[in-house]
C-alpha cells in the first residue's frame, strides 16, 4: 500500500500536461473517493454500534420477563386465571340472559277474533280486531307490528277453517272481516 502510494505521488509530481500526469490525477481522485466512502461507513458502523441492540439493551417484543419472585408465566395462563375467576354460576346466568319481549301470540289473536265476531258488525276492518292500548303493550313499535301479524294469521287461519271471510277489493285496502254465509244444501 506504501509502494502504491509513493507511485502515485511520484506520477502526480510530473508536469501537468504529460499522459501520466492526467491518468495519476484521476487514480488519486478514485483513491479519495474509496477513502471518503470508507469514512462514512465506519461513522455509520460507529453510529449503529452506539444503538441500543436487541437481546443486549433492548428486549424482544413479547419475551417474557422473570418476574421478582423468579416466577415466569405468560399472557395465556393470565387469561386462563381470569376465566376461572369470571365464571358465572348457572343459576346468575339464567338471571343474568336476556328475556324475549312478551309478544301477541295467534293464538291470543284467534280468541279474540272468536269474540269479537258477534260483536262487530259485518265487514269491520281486520284493524278492529287487534288489541287495544291496555293489551299486548300496542304503545311499543314492535308490540303492534306484532300483534297486526298476529291478528292477520289468525284471521287467515280461522278463513281456513271457514270461520270467517277475509276480503280486499284493492291492494293495499283494508281488509274486511265477515261472517261466513251460511250455505244451504
Amino acid at each position: 500500500m506504501a509502494a502504491n502510494l509513493t507511485e502515485l505521488w511520484s506520477r502526480l509530481l510530473l508536469p501537468g500536461d504529460a499522459p501520466e500526469a492526467r491518468a495519476a490525477v484521476d487514480e488519486a481522485e478514485t483513491l479519495r473517493r474509496r477513502l471518503l466512502e470508507h469514512v462514512r461507513m465506519r461513522a455509520a458502523a460507529d453510529w449503529l454500534d452506539r444503538q441500543p441492540q436487541l437481546g443486549q439493551v433492548v428486549f424482544a417484543r413479547g419475551a417474557p420477563e422473570v418476574a421478582s419472585s423468579g416466577r415466569a408465566s405468560d399472557l395465556t395462563d393470565l387469561l386462563r386465571a381470569c376465566l376461572t375467576a369470571l365464571q358465572v354460576p348457572a343459576s346468575h346466568a339464567e338471571a343474568a340472559r336476556p328475556r324475549p319481549p312478551k309478544l301477541w301470540q295467534a293464538s291470543n289473536a284467534i280468541l279474540r277474533l272468536r269474540r269479537l265476531l258477534s260483536v262487530l258488525p259485518d265487514g269491520s276492518p281486520l284493524g278492529d280486531y287487534r288489541p287495544g292500548a291496555g293489551e299486548a303493550a300496542a304503545d311499543r313499535p314492535l308490540h303492534r307490528c306484532a300483534a297486526a301479524a298476529s291478528t292477520l294469521v289468525a284471521g287467515l287461519e280461522l278463513t281456513r277453517a271457514g270461520t270467517l271471510t277475509l276480503e280486499q277489493d284493492i291492494a293495499w285496502a283494508d281488509i274486511r272481516v265477515r261472517r261466513p254465509v251460511a250455505t244451504t244444501a
